[in-house]
């Protein structure tokens, strides 16, 4: 995923899709790499894909630009298949292009 932030100060909104084919899918997982100098205050919510999401991690490390996050379903749901989106990551530019 790379983005060219148009200017300094300005708030971005990217969701994360997923298409899982004809695979069921009980959990979701992102390993997401960034540079903190560029872009900050990164946050990131649940996608509307599972209906019910558990959140298992939501981490970001603002020093090492890095996003750990996971989500899935409860133990008693069956797995989903479909698209949809999975997170939605929101986030500041530090620069201007």
């Amino acid at each position: 995923l790379i983005v060219n932030a148009a200017s300094s100060g300005k708030t971005y909104s990217i969701p994360v899709n997923i298409n899982t084919g004809e695979n069921k899918v009980t959990a979701v997982q992102l390993e997401l790499q960034y540079d903190p100098e560029i872009i900050s205050n990164v946050k990131v919510e649940n996608g509307n894909f599972f209906a019910n999401p558990v959140a298992l991690i939501n981490e970001v490390n603002a020093v090492n630009g890095r996003i750990s996050y996971a989500i899935g379903i409860a133990p008693t749901e069956n797995g989903k298949t479909g698209t949809g989106i999975a997170a939605q990551i929101t986030f500041s530019s530090n620069v201007t292009i």
